[in-house]
């Protein structure tokens, strides 16, 4: 019996014409495949605002969906792409302007929202402002960054100042990552002038978030077109494996390309010949980095970016070549000057209340422990224990009128076996 139905079941799939009365048992599998092709027919899968083609392909598919939400994901991220973004009161703005692209009262093209963005952009009353990638690197930039309290815009700003500013580059992602809310307004809101300060501290530390551009030259002088062709080919000129990071494969004329030194304002040392080898460059980008890593080293923190401009005008080349005496001799006189644009930091400023509120405006944990540190071994003693010197030099960056004598205080009062401060003499013994 089991025989006979076992044959009648072959039979009815393998001739079914032949028996048309007889139950054909379906693939479970292709069932299953059936039901999916005929649920993405009926449910085509959306292109959302946050993730559609930036051109006309993804605008339209966008204001088809005829949701404003969803469209305005989508103009904020062409306004990025235009290096722009929604100013924290432009929130109204958008709401108004959005219903006229999104299909809500009607639907336009790509390059009319690209062009009216535009015109938003150019508006007096605009309710756009440059991104972290495009704001300018100076205090007004910044203050535009900071209102938008997004850390991922901070952390682009911060990466475009330590390159131009110090020509140092961001090593370590997570350290950026960690740094930037203190900036970004999401778990602080810091100023310029401490953004600078410490990216300066992070700079000239061994284990840092942050290094340098280029490192030393490899095969200088060497042919560098085959071994950086695929560099080459895509415009870049840096060839890091074969040139050394940082340095380029470049054009020599008659020579064809061969590896070079990378010269800029920060990798240059800071004497006459560095001086000179800057000022042949007619680059007042890279003069401003290397008068900036002068000031440092004398100890000195600027506070006028506008103000520095116009000084490293007249060593540049644009309007006078003087040297680098003369710009020694400057520097030393501008930060001397009462209410000057450069004032001194925390290794160098007047023990005494003045000199206290000038570190405290740096808004500098690192350079208010130096200051502290220096009023210690003023009474003869040091610091122990690194950690309260931290604590205690990020309370008195707070206290910018009357920390002074306080601060004096606290540095004075050693006690026997004490974890924070010792004796000079005793460590010499």
């Amino acid at each position: 019996m089991f025989g006979v139905f076992l044959a009648a079941g072959v039979s009815a799939h393998a001739f079914p014409d032949a028996c048309p009365s007889a139950v054909v048992v379906e693939d479970p599998m292709s069932l299953s495949l059936l039901q999916m092709k005929a649920t993405v027919e009926k449910h085509p899968r959306k292109m959302f605002g946050k993730s559609a083609s930036l051109d006309e392909h993804g605008y339209q598919q966008v204001a088809d969906l005829k949701d404003n939400s969803q469209m305005q994901d989508y103009i904020r991220r062409v306004a990025g792409e235009m290096g722009f973004s929604v100013s924290p009161g432009g929130g109204g703005p958008l709401n108004g302007f959005t219903p006229f692209f999104s299909g809500v009262k009607a639907k336009r093209n790509f390059n009319a929202l690209k062009s009216e963005l535009q015109k938003a952009i150019d508006s007096p009353n605009t309710w756009l402002i440059q991104n972290g990638a495009n704001a300018e690197l100076d205090e007004d930039g910044y203050s535009s960054i900071a209102k938008l309290r997004d850390s991922k815009e901070m952390e682009n700003f911060i990466r475009r100042l330590a390159e131009n500013l110090l020509d140092m580059e961001v090593t370590n992602e997570r350290g950026l990552v960690a740094f930037a809310p203190f900036y970004s307004g999401v778990k602080g809101h810091l100023s310029y002038d401490a953004l600078k300060e410490e990216l300066i501290a992070a700079s000239e530390k061994k284990h840092s978030w942050l290094g340098p551009r280029s490192g030393p030259v490899k095969n200088e002088g060497k042919d560098c077109a085959v071994a950086c062709a695929h560099e080459l080919k895509k415009g870049s000129s840096s060839c890091p494996k074969f040139c050394g990071k940082g340095n380029p494969c470049s054009s020599s004329g008659r020579f064809g390309f061969v590896c070079a030194k990378l010269i800029t304002g920060g990798n240059q040392p800071l004497n006459e010949a560095g001086f000179g080898v800057i000022q042949g460059l007619k680059d007042g980008g890279e003069m401003e980095k290397f008068v900036r890593k002068v000031a440092t080293k004398l100890d000195m923190s600027v506070k006028n970016d506008k103000a520095l401009k116009v000084l490293v005008s007249y060593y540049s080349g644009s309007k006078d070549t003087r040297s680098y005496d003369a710009l020694l001799k400057e520097l030393n006189e501008v930060a001397s000057a009462s209410g000057s644009w450069i004032n001194p930091r925390g290794a160098t400023a007047p023990m005494d209340q003045d000199g206290f509120r000038i570190v405290a405006n740096l808004s500098s944990e690192s350079e208010m422990a130096k200051f502290i540190s220096r009023a210690a071994e003023a009474q003869g003693l040091y610091v122990k224990n690194q950690k309260w010197l931290k604590e205690l030099a990020t309370f008195y960056m707070s206290q910018k009128k009357d920390g002074f004598k306080a601060m004096l205080a606290e540095v004075k009062n050693v006690q026997p076996d004490d974890p924070n401060l010792g004796r000079i003499a005793d460590r010499k013994q």
